[in-house]
């Protein structure tokens, strides 16, 4: 028989004399008095089915006459055991009220002492009619380490009606270190990448959450692809992790950053300093790339490279070509096909590079340079780019639209006049505006005057319309040459519109008023938010909204804007930023200009100040992010932390004038209170949106001196959807490596592979892609034998090289390969005598120095075995993995990802497919194990799965060559939607139906997946509208 845990806490009696039996199996024993009994049926842990007998004495509280048990709570816990709980966490548990007696009873108070906090219960009180119930929540929100027991007191509304449940609960630091305290790179050549790991690891007992980060100068020449860099990760319970983070340097000498790491949530930061050094190995070309700029069609413009010798012996420059696939509108002088240069140590050769555009648009061109001496062979190259274009002058934007604007005010666009930089400068002899005169135009440099090459000139184009109306103007620019002759391509009009209404005097609030951030520590920094809102009948118009130029600038400001119409009913968000970094007093004033003639001009005052106090409240701005309304209302903390030498006495807490009440302090402590030297008390706050628009309130922190501020904001979003845009671009250049497991099993999927190239290469014949076709094994080490000898003179051990090692017939298949299907049938066929499958590493291997700059391996004795002239600049990068085990490669997949990405930083340039073994094997007899680490690569590229026991290895080899070199079918999602039925697709605006021969959902992928008749053409927009529900709590 089981045992039902009621307890009956009679809050209505005065002094009663109590019975308490328990009922069931276990037999209590009887105690009397009112805390005394509760407390010893707590201590011996009784509470089976609990009855309570009451008698009253003379006087009692429920009045003569009255039969006992008329009102009575019933409370579904008698005690809370929280366990442990992260440092800056919050654990809940649900505490219910039930009138089980037959009047009604009030409950006057539920009372807990901080890190407890009781939410759900009304300030006042409540009252409870018979049978009815009210749930509250005990919440525990442990702000330093350490036990904590305390009672939660239940005060009813006679004297003496009370009631203590013990509650508990341990405050652990879950938190991450990192080993490290800095990484040093070293020398890395530019052009590659070289990567160090961290090693994250959690020794508490509790999962915990941290944040990665990367500041300075040069932290985009360091980045990590490993999950949760760009956002908060989960490390859990002994868990080492390792971080592997790339460094790729894009400029000679020294590069430096820092990787911050927040250890916990409201943590300070942990700095470790990166460095590393971009070399150009013993050969150096300089500069190490050339931008031309936007060169007229027809126009030859040179520079200079030099080539150094960077070493400390003799160097021969022995090669110097244009890279293939590179634009035929670059030439260079100075080196000849044959010609050997020997250079002394720090000498250097002259060349001179030309570039001339046959056409409008982008080019690109590598111009690589070959130095031998010593036994050292080297390469250098410099990036060459530049665009035709229609002339010396661009003016941005073509065209200036204000929009509607309220007649009788002024709004201000700008129009750029750039030299962009073709080889000479450029006169503006004059501007003027054709058209309607309520437009204006003026620049800081009257015409006419000269316009060097790279210079940008501002234009202000002022809209000023008297009247309601339609107008219109052109603004024209007269420009010559250097010589005052006419351009070639003279630049055309910009064509200028605008339309104007009456406005009824606009009928406006802002909210708050005045802006006062109180006092802020000197370094830190708080946000705060005025919202303008449209209170009338018709559209307010808001001009020049922005800080005054007096302001200090400290305070900086987001929403500014030189014009825009704000709809009757809607809302504005200003967001004013306060960063002091020296003590002192600073003030700003918000200004604008409305649509009210008769009071145009308003002004809104800010202030704060700053000292270096030490009271310390950390975090100083809880920022709630994004809210959906319909989802639960999150909650941010802070703790206030007594510095000081002495105590400092909290006598209040004040909630400044926000932008609405929609944030609050649910559970404030009892007030004036003390904080000794050391100690500390926790804050909470809650968010609870109610519509669209950012949110702000300032909470004061009043030590009886000084109003220390604790800011804090989020937006309410009403419609909790996302939408996920993407860009369709077929691809010119694809470079595509095979991965060929090369164990005893494969002999029959290596020759699946070999017989359906015509297949792979459907979409590139059809499309005239330049593709050039590699393979390469799993195997890194030469194979001590087993199975059979394996073929291409490498006994299995390729480590990267292209197969056939020993180069007995072409190793890359390009479109003018001749009998590219028996090559490619020979190149599959590499055998199946190894035992180690290390897929990931052999293509990092492949891709890396210097194999994939060097045409011969110089650590090995075969001749012209490295893989240079394969993988290009501006290429495509496409791997697929054929394996029926899954990858033993000795890194995280997360490290080979950061590697590729190294490569080809832009997403559309790189994609892995695979055709492994399932995750069921079960589908798939002939897989070994699951091939988890390929298809997690895969899934992270957006590339393709199929299972190594396809039944039709044509038209699985189809589908990775439509991914590798189609236009792309396969769109991951930034979010896991929430109800995938909800999903809508637009292509170019119209709505796209799901389904079969359309698009689906893939959930293991979390993309969605066009059919290949359904693929959305070259220059197509593709929009993926779906609901994301609630964030985890």
């Amino acid at each position: 028989m089981g045992l039902r845990v009621r307890l009956l806490a009679y809050c209505g009696m005065h002094n009663p004399s109590m019975n308490i039996q328990a009922v069931g199996r276990a037999q209590g024993r009887r105690a009397t008095g009112r805390r005394e009994g509760w407390m010893g049926v707590l201590g011996r842990g009784l509470w089976a089915v609990v009855c309570l007998q009451v008698a009253w004495a003379a006087g009692g509280c429920g009045g003569p006459g009255l039969s006992p048990s008329l009102s009575a709570v019933e409370l579904s816990d008698t005690s809370f055991e929280f366990g442990l709980v992260a440092l800056g966490r919050t654990a809940s548990k649900s505490l219910r009220l039930r009138n089980a007696g037959r009047t009604s009873v009030r409950v006057e108070a539920l009372q807990a002492p901080a890190p407890f906090f009781i939410e759900g219960f009304p300030a006042h009180g409540l009252s409870l009619e018979p049978g009815a119930q009210r749930e509250v929540l005990v919440l525990f929100s442990p702000q330093v380490e350490g036990e904590f027991e305390a009672v939660l007191t239940v005060r009813c509304e006679a004297e003496g009606g009370l009631l203590d449940l013990p509650m508990k609960g341990k405050g652990v630091l879950a938190l991450v270190s990192v080993g490290a305290p800095e990484l040093d790179f070293g020398e890395v050549v530019i052009g590659d990448s070289r990567i160090l790991e961290i090693e994250l690891s959690n020794d508490t007992s509790l999962p915990a959450e941290a944040l990665l980060r990367v500041e300075g100068i040069d932290a985009p020449a360091f980045s990590s692809s490993a999950p949760g860099a760009g956002g908060p990760l989960t490390v859990d319970p002994a868990e080492r992790r390792p971080i592997p983070i790339a460094f790729h340097p894009s400029h000679l000498g020294n590069a430096e950053a820092t990787l911050y790491l927040t250890p916990c949530p409201g943590c300070a930061e942990i700095g470790l300093p990166m460095r590393g050094t971009g070399i150009a190995t013993c050969v150096a070309t300089l500069p190490g790339a050339i931008d031309f700029g936007t060169v007229e069609v027809g126009r030859e413009l040179s520079q200079t490279v030099e080539v150094l010798n960077n070493g400390n012996a003799p160097l021969t420059v022995s090669e110097v070509f244009l890279a293939s696939g590179g634009s035929p509108d670059f030439r260079f002088e100075g080196f000849v096909e044959g010609m050997q240069r020997t250079l002394q140590p720090g000498k250097a050769l002259a060349l001179t590079v030309f570039f001339m555009p046959s056409s409008k648009g982008p080019r690109t061109a590598v111009l690589r340079v070959h130095g031998e001496g010593e036994g050292r062979s080297c390469w250098s190259e410099v990036r060459l780019g530049g665009g035709g274009g229609i002339g010396c002058l661009e003016i941005a934007p073509a065209a200036i639209d204000f929009g509607e604007v309220a007649s009788g005010m002024t709004s201000r666009e700008t129009l750029f006049l750039a030299n962009t930089g073709c080889g000479s400068d450029v006169w503006i002899e004059a501007l003027g505006l054709a058209g309607d005169p309520q437009f204006t135009a003026a620049s800081l440099r009257p015409a006419p005057f000269l316009l060097e090459q790279g210079q940008v000139v501002e234009v202000a184009v002022t809209f000023s319309p008297a009247q309601p109306g339609r107008y219109r103007a052109a603004l024209q620019v007269e420009a010559s040459d250097d010589k005052h002759r006419p351009l070639s391509q003279p630049p055309g009009d910009v064509p200028i519109d605008g339309s104007a209404r009456a406005l009824a005097p606009c009928d406006f609030a802002v909210t708050p008023p005045r802006i006062d951030f109180g006092t802020l520590d000197v370094g830190t920094r708080g946000r705060l938010a005025f919202k303008l809102a449209n209170l009338g009948q018709d559209g307010c118009y808001f001009s020049n909204l922005g800080l005054s130029l007096n302001s200090a600038s400290a305070f900086s400001i987001e929403g500014a804007s030189p014009g825009f119409m704000l709809p009757a009913g809607k809302a504005y968000d200003v967001e004013i930023e306060f960063a002091p970094q020296a003590p002192g007093s600073f003030v700003g004033t918000l200004e604008l200009y409305v649509s009210d003639s008769s009071n145009p001009y308003r002004t809104y005052p800010v202030s704060g100040s700053a000292d270096r106090g030490c009271l310390s409240i950390q975090p100083r701005d809880l920022d709630f992010g994004t809210v959906f309304v319909s989802c639960p209302n999150p909650t941010r903390s802070t703790v206030v932390s007594n510095g000081c030498s002495g105590s400092v006495s909290i006598v209040n807490l004040v909630r400044g004038p926000g932008t609405s009440s929609e944030i609050t302090l649910p559970n404030p402590p009892s007030l004036p209170l003390t904080l000794a030297a050391g100690e500390s008390l926790a804050l909470q706050l809650r968010y609870a949106p109610q519509d669209d628009g950012l949110d702000s309130m300032p909470l004061f922190v009043d030590d009886g001196a000084t109003l220390h501020l604790v800011s804090a904001h989020g937006a309410g979003v009403v419609d909790p959807y996302r939408t996920d845009s993407f860009s369709q671009s077929l691809q010119e250049r694809v470079d595509v490596l095979f991965v060929l497991d090369n164990s005893g099993s494969m002999a029959d999927k290596q020759a699946a592979v070999g017989a359906n190239l015509s297949a792979f290469l459907q979409d590139a014949t059809a499309q005239s892609v330049d593709y050039r076709i590699a393979v390469t094994t799993t195997g890194i080490e030469p194979s001590t034998g087993g199975w059979t000898a394996c073929p291409g003179g490498a006994e299995g051990g390729e480590a990267g090289r292209l197969f056939p090692v020993d180069g007995t017939r072409p190793r890359v298949i390009s479109p003018t390969t001749p009998a590219p299907e028996a090559a490619w049938a020979a190149n599959t066929n590499v055998g199946v005598c190894h035992w180690l499958e290390q897929g990931l590493e052999a293509s990092c291997r492949a891709l890396s120095p210097p194999l994939v700059d060097h045409a011969d391996d110089p650590r090995t004795v075969l001749p012209n075995d490295g893989n240079g002239g394969f993988l290009r600049p501006d290429a495509k990068l496409v791997l697929i993995y054929v394996s029926d085990e899954d990858d033993q490669s000795p890194a995280s997949v997360d490290f080979y990802l950061t590697f590729l990405q190294s490569l080809k930083p832009d997403p559309s340039k790189l994609a892995v497919s695979v055709i492994v073994s399932p995750l069921d094997l079960t589908t798939c007899t002939m897989g070994t194990a699951p091939g988890r680490r390929y298809m997690d690569l895969a899934t992270r590229t957006g590339g393709q799965i199929e299972s190594i026991c396809t039944p039709d290895w044509g038209a699985s080899l189809e589908r990775l060559g439509s991914n590798a070199f189609g236009a792309q079918s396969i769109f991951p999602l930034s979010a896991v939607p929430e109800d995938p039925a909800q999903i809508s697709v637009r292509v170019n605006g119209a709505i796209v139906s799901g389904g079969p021969g359309s698009w689906t959902y893939e959930p293991a992928a979390n993309a969605i997946v066009f059919d290949k008749s359904a693929v959305p053409g070259s220059g197509s927009h593709i929009e993926v509208n779906y609901p994301i529900g609630c964030p985890a709590p």
